[in-house]
């Protein structure tokens, strides 16, 4: 970014709160991230800046500035290394540490095995290794049909690198709650219950997608998560909104996903208006 000392490139760290109640807020936590050289690991650039306070009346804004002596130039040159192949890495810590004015569930940091290597569940990425709670799974995954939980999982190898949106579905699969609004969106969320068999997570997130079907906004995309994630729940609560159905509020629906029973229930709620 351009400067008075010329173009170089400086970071940032903005921290916010996503409940709109929120009026006022502290959070503390612990501050890290490392420009990667692609070229020679050992000349990353790491800027650790330790337990740092972030608030909504700071008037410059809740935000850590940080200028580098990496100027356009040398980060254009791939023999300088930190830009390759149009490429650049960089790697974040973020610790939240404590919380002022709203309520934060307990943090989990997924990067650290349980205690007790009977309970580790690791899902191992082309980058890194996320744990889970066995005992936190098998609250969400029964074993069928035999009702009992599962004892013995297999290490899951996922291929591609975290995103951090499986963190992110981890969170609600440890009680965190279920926004609409999340990093990658509540598809994400519905993807990973899928391919977990956690369908309890997949049941808590249409609680809160039929209380964000009041709101008119990207309404067809919202019951085609309902269809395609089968929950039926979802599509009834949509039918039992609608004064009336016409040709329109049919189109663009997933009909080829669309369950018997969901089927069903289109039929005869079309019937009674």
């Amino acid at each position: 970014m351009p400067d008075a000392m010329g173009d170089h490139l400086y970071l940032a760290v903005y921290c916010g709160v996503l409940c709109p109640e929120v009026k006022e807020w502290r959070i503390k936590a612990n501050v890290k991230f490392v420009l990667h050289n692609l070229n020679d690991e050992q000349n990353s650039v790491e800027y650790d800046y330790g337990d740092v306070w972030f608030d909504n009346n700071n008037r410059e804004m809740p935000v850590i500035y940080q200028h580098t002596n990496i100027s356009l130039d040398s980060l254009l040159d791939e023999n300088f290394g930190y830009v390759k192949d149009n490429k650049m890495r960089m790697g974040t810590d973020i610790r939240v540490l404590e919380v002022e004015g709203f309520h934060q569930p307990t943090v989990v940091n997924y990067r650290v095995p349980p205690a007790d290597p009977f309970y580790k569940q690791l899902c191992k990425f082309s980058d890194a290794e996320i744990y889970i709670n066995k005992t936190v799974m098998n609250t969400h995954w029964i074993l069928r049909p035999y009702n009992r939980p599962i004892r013995d999982f297999l290490d899951l190898d996922i291929p591609r690198p975290s995103t951090g949106t499986l963190e992110e579905f981890l969170d609600c699969a440890y009680g965190y709650p279920i926004q609409m609004v999340t990093r990658a969106g509540i598809r994400d969320i519905l993807r990973s219950a899928k391919f977990f068999k956690m369908r309890s997570v997949a049941q808590r997130a249409a609680l809160t997608i039929i209380h964000d079907l009041k709101f008119q906004k990207d309404l067809k995309q919202v019951i085609n998560l309902g269809i395609e994630f089968s929950m039926r729940r979802v599509v009834h609560a949509w039918l039992n909104r609608m004064e009336s159905i016409s040709k329109k509020d049919l189109e663009d629906l997933n009909i080829e996903k669309v369950s018997g029973e969901v089927m069903k229930a289109i039929v005869k709620r079309i019937f009674e208006l």
